[in-house]
C-alpha cells in the first residue's frame, strides 16, 4: 500500500493476494463457512484497492475495490465496490453520508467474509449501501444504514439499520 499527494488530495492504493489452504464447503477456515459458494471452491484472492481524499469546503473520498479469485472452481469469480463518503463524522457536531455499490459474484470470496448485513453476508449478491452518520459526543455516534440488495437467488434483501456507537 502507499499514499501520493496530488496538489491537496491524497491517493492511497494499494494491493493484496490472499492464499486460503483447504478453504472449502465444510468451513475448515476458523470458523469460515461458504453456503452460497461452489463445492469445492478454493481461494486465492488477488485485490486491489484505492481511495482518493480531497477537500471541496468539506471532506470528500471516493473509493474502489477489486477482487478476483484465481482459484475459482467457476467463472463468477469476481467481486468489485465503489462508492464516495462525504463530511467525517469525527468531532461533535459533526457528519458524514455515504454511499457505495458492490457485486460480489458466487466464487470471489468466502461467504463468511462479506458484510453479514448485507444480502444475508453471501457470496453472489449485489447492491447499494446508503448511510449518514452523527457525531453527537466526542464518544458517540449515531448512524443510519439503507441497504438495497438482491442475494445469491437474486431476491430482494432491504434493510434498515440504526446504529449508535459508543466508543471506549
Amino acid at each position: 500500500a502507499g499514499e501520493h499527494k496530488i496538489g491537496k488530495a491524497t491517493l492511497r492504493v494499494g494491493a493484496s493476494d490472499y492464499y486460503y489452504y483447504n478453504a472449502d464447503q465444510y468451513g475448515s477456515v476458523a470458523g469460515l463457512t461458504t453456503s452460497a459458494n461452489t463445492p469445492g471452491t478454493e481461494f486465492n484472492l488477488v485485490e486491489g484497492f484505492s481511495t482518493l481524499s480531497f477537500t471541496l469546503g468539506i471532506p470528500v473520498a471516493l473509493n474502489g475495490q477489486y477482487v478476483v479469485n484465481t482459484d475459482a472452481a467457476t467463472s463468477e469469480d469476481t467481486a468489485y465496490l465503489f462508492g464516495t463518503t462525504l463530511g467525517k463524522a469525527k468531532d461533535k457536531g459533526s457528519w458524514e453520508a455515504g454511499y457505495n455499490y458492490r457485486d460480489t459474484e458466487k466464487d470471489a470470496v468466502p461467504d463468511g467474509y462479506n458484510d453479514s448485513d448485507f444480502a444475508h453476508g453471501v457470496a453472489g449478491s449485489k447492491g447499494h449501501s446508503f448511510w449518514t452518520k452523527y457525531q453527537l459526543a466526542k464518544n458517540l455516534q449515531a448512524c443510519a444504514t439503507y441497504l438495497l440488495a438482491k442475494d445469491n437467488k437474486d431476491e430482494d434483501s432491504d434493510l434498515i439499520q440504526l446504529d449508535l456507537n459508543f466508543k471506549f
